[in-house]
């Protein structure tokens, strides 16, 4: 029989291999970086440089230089594959081992194979000194951490740390949570940075439980934001209570690893007994997409608890999600027959649903009586104003036009009721009655309403005498000078273009300069863990001084971290007004200028109008997906993308979406086909563009359709006005933000 201690030890060494797993499993989340750092240098064509390669060396495959080159683009493409082919050969080269084996340990790398990674890397480190050699002794450290291989990674890290000061108490976190020496481990994670906090409570979690204080380990997952590996380990110590409960605050997590956790503890470990634990499984289902099951859990749920309008609404929108309308229906009777905020909603949506299912006349009655019993609620605008579009449709003008008065009048600046005073101004003028519109005109231009901009311009259109029209688009030019309408106004008005001048921006404080170069260190060292943590620290809400704010913008922009970059030079607006030239250029920077330059010189393209589009598209993210699929700096549907890659003879491979200038290079292409196909009329190819071409055909028979502002002002899909409204303006700022830059030839400009 073993001793009590034997036993002890031998259970906490469980515990602690179960929750490290859980560790572990949410902290990769964090390798969505893994493409980053060759992202960082993408602006270099890539994916160009790499098709030349290939066909050189079918050509000459004695070219050792062109072969390690290949390799290191095919693996920054993300084709580990096609990498460990080419260092695999025998080419009748003996290959330096601090150049190889790098090579070949992050090929091994990015196809799992951590181990043999870990020991590559460790080969390479041998050949390097200094800074290079700590770097990749900490990814070898990093390789054997993945593999399992502890011990091996602590001992590295330690001599990294010696290697790369300035990383030595980022390391000391990574060795901390992975020695056995308590002490040590201890001691080393007093010594963590301050941005460091987010992974110091892990690696203080993994500490404490290593040293058997379970329920201080439980509390550090916590404090870390890890519910789901805290429950995890609370189930294992049966503190089912603990457990039960962590579990079910874990399904509100945005990380997807944890989610997971989370769920698969809910429906084996802890099945949900009330309303509120069924609703929580089902939008925890629903943000992992398994809208089904969403469904079903909400079902179930809402049959506990009939009373809370909260449930139903939820339910009824999952309802409809799925197409279910008159289930959804019926539930939203339910809930408004509740009381409170939730009741209302669902007195607002039920009437919307009406208007969706084209009962019109339902619609009409059921969100006239929302908008009457409940005429402060955000909504209530919202409610007449689709009133008003049902009256368009059953043909009773008279009613549209009493409805949008009495939106003008009970919400006088709402988003409503601007759009309101527009169409009472379009309407009169349809009518022939100019007066009346510009009487709708002026009112929403003296309340200085959200619309007053497009008030002015058509003010300005209809105004007869040519010096005085001129006048008013001068004003407007001036009123809105980065905005839309300020934009079409000054070219209405032939007016010299944007000129935004500003000196370049100073260096970066010193503070800020430290903090962006242990930023670069710990991408180099791929710790994309760490890397997520200093962002984080950056990002935090914290009083900064705004010259810090775009400071920092401006080095998370050159870094590849566009939308943070941009984020912080919103935030620098609360100091500085937007037309500030450093502002404007944080919130519209301009990244891979030149291979965007590049691609549209070769496509025939404007560069500014290019680079227009990819900021309102991915702002210049070559990895983001929307929610609709679409991938990459173009933002390409990769059915569109495959189509343009076979019709180019461009061999398909569906990683090439986050490939910057492969995805850039096809999207060039498609809009370049775009405006071809519309006469070179900028307006429609960018309508098509974002709404494919059927609604363009029809917007395009629309009166005046050939006059560019016209034909935005008649598109009827507000996301595609809106998006014509921004690529104009963004197209503008591009102009006057970024100068045409100098050539030099031989030294001469």
């Amino acid at each position: 029989m073993r001793s009590g201690a034997g036993m002890r030890l031998m259970r906490t060494r469980l515990l602690s291999c179960t929750v490290l797993a859980a560790l572990w499993v949410v902290a990769g989340a964090s390798c969505v970086w893994a493409q980053r750092v060759e992202e960082l240098r993408s602006q270099t064509a890539l994916w160009h440089e790499a098709r030349r390669l290939r066909n050189a060396l079918e050509a000459d495959p004695a070219q050792p230089a062109a072969i390690l080159r290949l390799a290191a683009l095919e693996l920054s493409i993300g084709r580990p594959e096609k990498a460990g082919d080419l260092l695999s050969r025998d080419w009748g080269q003996s290959w330096p081992q601090e150049i190889v084996s790098p090579l070949r340990g992050e090929a091994e790398y990015q196809m799992g194979r951590f181990e043999v990674a870990a020991d590559l890397f460790a080969r390479a480190a041998v050949e390097l000194e200094g800074r290079r050699r700590g770097i990749m002794l900490v990814r070898s450290a990093e390789a054997y951490e993945r593999a399992g291989a502890h011990e091996n990674a602590a001992a590295r890290y330690r001599v990294a740390a010696s290697e790369v000061p300035e990383l030595a108490d980022w390391l000391g976190v990574r060795e901390a949570r992975l020695t056995v020496n308590t002490g040590r481990a201890l001691d080393l994670l007093a010594r963590a940075p301050a941005a460091a906090s987010e992974v110091g409570h892990r690696a203080r979690a993994a500490v404490l439980l290593s040293a058997g204080d379970s329920a201080a380990a439980v509390d550090a997952l916590v404090d870390a934001g890890l519910e789901s590996a805290a429950a995890t380990l609370a189930l294992t110590l049966s503190d089912s209570a603990t457990s039960r409960v962590l579990t079910y605050q874990s399904l509100a997590s945005q990380d997807t690893a944890a989610l997971q956790v989370g769920l698969a503890l809910a429906t084996t470990a802890f099945p949900p007994r009330t309303a509120l634990e069924y609703f929580s499984i089902a939008r925890a289902h629903h943000r992992m997409g398994s809208t089904a099951a969403a469904l079903e859990s909400a079902r179930i749920g809402a049959t506990i608890d009939t009373s809370s309008a909260d449930l139903l609404v939820y339910w009824a929108e999952l309802l409809e999600l799925t197409g279910k309308r008159s289930d959804a229906l019926a539930v939203y009777y339910r809930a408004a027959s509740q009381s409170g905020e939730a009741a209302q909603m669902a007195a607002f949506k039920r009437g919307r649903l009406l208007v969706r299912m084209r009962r019109t006349r339902e619609a009409i009655a059921s969100l006239t009586a929302f908008a009457d019993s409940f005429p402060q609620h955000p909504s209530a605008s919202v409610a007449l104003y689709l009133v008003a579009d049902g009256h368009r449709r059953l043909g009773h003008g008279s009613g549209v036009d009493s409805v949008y008065g009495v939106i003008s009048e009970r919400w006088p600046r709402s988003y409503y009721a601007s759009r309101s005073r527009l169409n009472l101004a379009r309407r009169a003028l349809e009518r022939g009655d100019t007066i009346q519109a510009v009487g709708w005109y002026s009112a929403e231009v003296e309340l200085g309403a959200r619309e007053r901009f497009a008030a002015q311009y058509e003010i300005a259109s209809l105004t007869a005498d040519s010096l005085e029209r001129r006048g008013l688009l001068a004003l407007l030019a001036r009123a809105d000078s980065i905005g839309y309408y300020g934009t079409i106004a000054r070219r209405a008005a032939r007016l010299p273009p944007l000129d935004i001048a500003g000196a370049p921006a100073p260096p970066p404080s010193r503070l800020v300069s430290q903090t962006l170069a242990v930023l670069d260190l710990l991408l180099e060292a791929h710790l994309f863990e760490e890397v997520d943590a200093l962002i984080n620290h950056i990002m935090a809400d914290q009083p900064r001084p705004p010259v810090q704010l775009l400071d920092y913008a401006e080095g998370l922009i050159q870094r590849g971290f566009m939308s943070e970059g941009i984020q912080l030079g919103w935030r620098a607006t609360r100091a500085y007004t937007l037309n500030h030239p450093r502002v404007l250029r944080a919130i519209f920077p301009w990244p891979m200028r030149k291979l965007i330059e590049d691609e549209a010189e070769r496509q025939g393209l404007d560069p500014y109008l290019l680079a227009a589009l990819i900021r309102q598209e991915s702002a210049f993210r070559p990895q983001v997906v929307s929610r609709a699929g679409a991938y990459g700096l173009m933002q390409l549907m990769p059915a569109t993308a495959r189509q343009l890659a076979q019709r180019l003879g461009i061999r398909w491979d569906r990683r090439l979406l986050t490939v910057a200038d492969a995805n850039l290079h096809l999207g060039a292409v498609h809009f370049a086909n775009l405006l071809e196909r519309y006469g070179g009329a900028v307006e429609p190819a960018l309508a098509a563009y974002n709404a494919g071409g059927t609604p363009v055909r029809r917007w395009l028979r629309n009166p005046g359709s050939d006059d560019a502002v016209r034909f935005v002002a008649q598109v009827s899909y507000p996301e595609t006005q809106g998006y014509l409204r921004t690529v104009t303006r963004n197209h503008a700022l591009y102009q006057a933000l970024y100068p045409p830059q100098e050539v030099t030839v031989n030294g001469t400009p």
